[in-house]
């Protein structure tokens, strides 16, 4: 009974976040895209750690046991699920990326934030967004505007 309770709210919950989505892409036009992509790996991922902790007791705090569920393809943004564990946006360099922003991802026992990082502009600011075991979605710093 629950499990038919528990897929009808994530296709629920993921038509809400689609068309959230869209509205968002067409408003902001190519950088849209990207921003749509940081928030649609985001939310993959966090739902990917909500899986995870429902099943295992814990949240995934390296890569291997994210691509269990998922595979992180070709993505504007670099996600970081810790400092030190990521998925490597393919045109950045690890090093270019201030450690600012990877500091702020973290896993423990008790919840988790995921970082996406990206240049959309190719200056000296980046595009940070995050997401945590609450769903709480920050955009921390807008590339196009700061």
């Amino acid at each position: 009974m629950f499990g038919n309770f528990k897929v009808f709210m994530v296709f629920g919950l993921g038509s809400i976040i689609a068309f959230v989505l869209l509205m968002y892409v067409f408003r902001g036009g190519p950088s849209g895209v990207k921003h749509a992509d940081a928030f649609s790996e985001l939310t993959t991922l966090f739902n990917v750690q909500q899986m995870n902790f429902a099943s295992e007791g814990f949240y995934c705090s390296k890569t291997e046991q994210i691509k269990k569920y998922i595979d992180i393809g070709s993505s504007f943004y670099t996600y970081f699920i810790t400092p030190e564990e990521y998925f490597l946006n393919e045109d950045e360099q690890i090093e270019n990326i201030p450690q600012k922003f990877r500091d702020m991802a973290y896993v423990d026992f008790t919840g988790f934030r995921i970082v996406a990082v990206c240049n959309i502009d190719s200056d000296d600011t980046f595009d940070v967004w995050t997401v945590d075991h609450k769903h709480n979605f920050v955009h921390v710093v807008d590339d196009e505007k700061d």
